[in-house]
């Protein structure tokens, strides 16, 4: 006889205790693994709900330069905010843009890798 795992749920969205103001889309670093805020939190702990998947509009750092489609995206805290940037600055590649963007841009669609960040060689 053998017993088999039920499936509790997908794997796109986890549960997250935060300690601290969250705001809803938000890049966080849960453990070793990029997520982003699916909901906001106001100060202090509370649970919030963090997709671990998908495709999303993150903060990008200033002047971080054009950006082609498919180039790694890093982060890198600043101002107390996790933004990307196409340098490998930090070293751990949360996912691919899944869009050229410009010089000017603020903001980048990108890909989420869904698992723990590299580092980069």
């Amino acid at each position: 006889f053998t017993v088999m795992a039920q499936t509790l749920r997908e794997g796109d969205a986890l549960d997250y205790t935060t300690t601290a103001a969250v705001t809803n889309g938000a890049l966080l670093i849960v453990g070793d693994t990029p997520v982003v805020a699916l909901t906001a939190k106001d100060a202090g702990s509370g649970t919030i709900a963090v997709a671990t998947e998908g495709v999303f509009q993150l903060t990008r750092k200033a002047s971080a330069g054009n950006v082609g489609v498919g180039n790694k995206a890093y982060y890198i805290a600043t101002g107390g905010v996790n933004k990307i940037t196409s340098v490998a600055t930090s070293g751990k590649a949360v996912g691919i843009y899944a869009e050229t963007t410009t010089t000017a841009a603020t903001t980048a669609k990108v890909k989420l890798m869904g698992g723990p960040v590299l580092v980069a060689l």
